[in-house]
């Protein structure tokens, strides 16, 4: 399970996949060729050769496909980054620096493997909003926004509006699209802007790729902060507790849960936890976190349970909170993915040990 869906982060990794998807990688070398081209015309002080070392690498027979994308991804993020939309003078809340106003800008880039974005009724595919939701949570932005409609779910609004062209028609070359998200109180602003283009991987059939870049900037007060953190610790748990002394060994297994979506890691995942321990009182959790759509469980499981066990107790409780409405928590959200999709269940770490009661240390 890599971090990402539908991102291919990193210069190494982003190459390769170039390199192993494309039909013919001539055209795919043309075009990333094209916008290196723009960096040192545009940007020039972000060249990392001299001007003329540049020009050759470009013209040269054999170019180096790690060299051009590097250039075309600095001219990406340069780009964005030029693009974003500045605050609102309408905004007077947050544009008094000596009144605890903050500025966060976070950056990611990659090549988006997915040439359509956004369904029929303009909601993103999941796993492209997966990636704009993990980024958020890494960022510490915000995931949620209330509103008198309800909760908006972030990552969601922003999906749907940078990634609205993807397979359309539009001109060659690099393109942008950008947002901005305010609170109804004026005390949080989010915009941000995505460069891209288009990468042809194909010849006959209509196939592609989008190399881009995502610029986002928070800007907040003491009380927007405040927000950002009251809503969050609201629905993400952090419980620590001390594994139960044994007789024997047991293992202790370390799963990760997937969530689809905020609404629904919100609405089942205290819900699914409570029943988890009612139902199986003889599986202790002794740690479990949510953030965002990751929610981090280890469990110490009962004599004689291996942890394909524990995972299998783990899946038939999130069917059965999910599939009883009752059980999940009252949360109004204005929009975003909604589905009764069990996530999906990793084991990532599993540990034998044995848990020495008092007695067991005195001997």
């Amino acid at each position: 399970m890599g971090w990402f869906d539908s991102l291919v982060n990193g210069v190494g990794d982003a190459v390769r996949f170039i390199e192993r998807n494309s039909g013919t990688i001539g055209k795919a070398v043309e075009v990333i060729g094209e916008v290196s081209r723009l960096s040192g015309l545009e940007f020039p002080e972000l060249l990392e050769h001299p001007k003329n070392e540049f020009q050759a690498l470009l013209t040269t027979e054999d170019p180096d496909l790690n060299e051009l994308y590097q250039a075309a991804d600095r001219y990406l993020n340069a780009k964005a980054e030029k693009q974003r939309p500045v605050i609102p003078a309408a905004m007077t809340l947050l544009h008094d620096a000596g009144d605890g106003v903050t500025k966060k800008t976070r950056s990611i880039s990659g090549v988006w493997k997915m040439p359509e974005s956004l369904e029929k009724s303009g909601n993103p595919l999941i796993p492209l909003y997966h990636d704009l939701a993990r980024f958020l949570g890494q960022s510490c932005f915000p995931l949620t926004l209330q509103t008198k409609n309800g909760i908006e779910d972030v990552a969601h609004l922003i999906a749907q509006a940078i990634f609205v062209n993807n397979g359309d028609d539009h001109p060659e070359g690099p393109q942008t699209a950008t947002f901005e998200i305010a609170s109804p109180d004026g005390t949080i602003y989010l915009s941000g802007c995505r460069a891209y283009y288009e990468i042809p991987m194909g010849e006959v059939a209509k196939s592609s790729s989008w190399h881009s870049a995502i610029n986002m900037c928070l800007i907040t007060n003491e009380q927007g902060r405040l927000q950002i953190a009251a809503d969050r610790q609201r629905y993400e748990v952090c419980e620590v507790t001390a594994p139960l002394p044994t007789s024997t060994p047991v293992w202790i297994v370390t799963l990760d849960i997937d969530w689809n979506s905020i609404q629904n890691a919100y609405k089942y995942s205290i819900p699914f936890t409570k029943l988890f321990q009612t139902n199986h009182p003889d599986y202790h959790i002794i740690y479990n976190k949510l953030t965002g759509l990751a929610q981090i469980l280890k469990v110490q499981a009962p004599e004689g349970v291996a942890p394909d066990g524990v995972r299998d107790v783990v899946i038939a409780t999130l069917k059965q909170v999910m599939q009883t409405p009752t059980s999940q928590i009252a949360v109004e959200f204005a929009g975003g993915p909604i589905d009764t999709v069990i996530p999906e269940v990793y084991v990532t770490n599993s540990y034998i040990s044995w848990i020495k009661t008092t007695d067991d240390r005195r001997d």
